[in-house]
């Protein structure tokens, strides 16, 4: 109901809107005629502007990362005497509707003041509220689009919605934003920093002859991006992973990773990653596992998002290394190939939910050097159904990886379970998502 109500209000934005936009008002005399804002009913609106933006954490949202200090860090006044129309326009476009009343004005550049007329007392809280976010957004936006009455009229319905979400408001800003300037611009942020808690527990556990195989894996990670302008595209993360078989947990790996947005086209990314996992245990129940080994992750991800349907795509590829195991109580050198995982997963988004699922595929290489010419081709095809839920700044994904084949040969039974884990086994998965 609530929008219903702002939408004939934010519409007038639109309609009278000029080349320099300010806000809605009063039909005064003179502009410079002012004093600080005293309204308890102004200052009040200003407050739950503030609350509601940080609610929504509009600052882990592209182009929206300085709305919340423009907005509470403006000076306001209040406009004393009357001003006419025509000399508002003379000064700078205004705000107005058929009454020609002006409720509020300012300059679309940051730091720029905040005036309020006599007029604005008329409207009501939630009317208030949208004036504050509105007028914040003309001096916080990229330049390009301060002026755009559409844009910062439409971002302003998406805030003040009584059904908004963090999820909302950054699609709507950045199909007007991102879709029409087409790829990323130097201070374009488009990230949010986050920590992650995963967990992954095997499904109907196996032993394979005296090898007992992992059976559940924790990784607690986190991913930010602390830099702007022309470094806001590069992500630094930290992952750190547990591990746990029939007989005990361990500390298995740290992992420093990088990323960073190579294109972005109407909705369409590419990024680039690379990851290097340190071991941090030598415990014998897990020498056979990855887990328990340095290794080094390069890959790509490709993203598409197109109405309610979100697409993602990755390519990874772990590099050859040698190494030497024992696999039932045997002792072997491998040169252990590189391993390459392809993964596709497309949800639905309805609301603030997303359902669908994956398909996960892992190659994987392995020679036994003590037999000639004995090697071995591995891999393992998984698919499954996924959950998420988004709230503000939490989210949090269900997962069920179900391995449809599973092809190895000769001294490699084993192979699937210790490069690849519990990826390679029938398995539950749930991680928990926070954003700051």
């Amino acid at each position: 109901m609530k929008l219903f109500l702002l939408l004939p209000f934010i519409l007038i934005f639109q309609a009278f809107a000029g080349p320099t936009i300010v806000g809605n008002g009063d039909d005064g005399s003179d502009l410079e005629n002012y004093k600080p804002l005293q309204s308890k009913k102004i200052l009040s609106a200003h407050a739950e502007a503030l609350t509601i933006l940080k609610r929504l954490n509009v600052q882990g949202i592209s182009h929206l990362g300085s709305l919340i200090p423009e907005l509470e860090n403006t000076k306001m006044y209040m406009v004393e005497s009357n001003i006419s129309a025509e000399r508002m326009q003379e000064l700078g476009a205004f705000h107005s509707g058929s009454n020609k009343l002006i409720y509020a004005r300012t300059i679309a550049r940051p730091y720029a003041t905040t005036r309020f007329f006599p007029a604005a007392e008329k409207l009501d809280s939630n009317q208030l509220i949208a004036l504050h976010i509105h007028e914040a957004l003309h001096r916080s936006l990229p330049e390009a689009f301060r002026e755009d009455e559409k844009v910062v009229s439409e971002i302003t319905l998406a805030i003040v919605s009584p059904l908004a979400s963090h999820d909302q408001v950054k699609e709507v800003t950045r199909k007007k934003i991102d879709d029409y300037t087409g790829q990323y611009k130097g201070n374009f942020k488009d990230h949010t920093s986050f920590v992650t808690l995963s967990y992954k527990g095997i499904v109907g556990v196996q032993k394979t002859g005296t090898f007992s195989p992992q059976t559940r894996s924790y990784q607690l990670s986190n991913r930010i991006y602390p830099f702007d302008n022309n470094w806001s595209l590069l992500g630094l993360g930290v992952d750190l992973d547990y591990a746990k078989n029939e007989r005990r947990t361990t500390l298995g790996t740290l992992g420093l990773f990088l990323s960073i947005d190579l294109f972005t086209l109407r909705g369409f990314d590419i990024s680039f990653f690379s990851k290097w996992n340190r071991a941090l245990s030598d415990t014998q129940d897990f020498t056979n596992y990855m887990i328990s080994r340095d290794s080094f992750h390069t890959g790509v991800t490709f993203k598409k998002k197109r109405g309610s349907l979100l697409s993602e795509n990755l390519i990874s590829y772990t590099w050859q290394r040698k190494d030497k195991r024992t696999l039932n109580a045997q002792s072997y050198e491998f040169d252990l190939g590189s391993i390459t995982n392809l993964k596709s997963q497309l949800l639905y988004q309805r609301n603030n939910k997303y359902f669908g699922g994956f398909i996960d595929l892992h190659l994987i290489g392995a020679t036994d050097v003590k037999v000639e010419a004995k090697t071995s081709r591995s891999s393992v095809l998984a698919l499954g159904p996924v959950f998420e839920h988004h709230f503000d700044e939490l989210s949090y994904q269900i997962y069920y990886h179900y391995v449809v084949d599973s092809l190895s040969k000769g001294s490699t039974v084993s192979i699937n379970d210790q490069l690849i884990g519990v990826q390679s086994r029938n398995h539950l998965g749930l991680s928990l998502k926070y954003k700051f």
